[in-house]
């Protein structure tokens, strides 16, 4: 059975939504 995990969830999408943010604004 998959465990989510609300931290580990949290962390990963505030690694990954910095880190999309910044690829946007590089492209631009």
């Amino acid at each position: 059975m998959l465990q989510i995990n609300p931290t580990k969830l949290l962390s990963k999408l505030g690694l990954t939504l910095p880190s999309s943010v910044a690829n946007k604004a590089q492209r631009d």
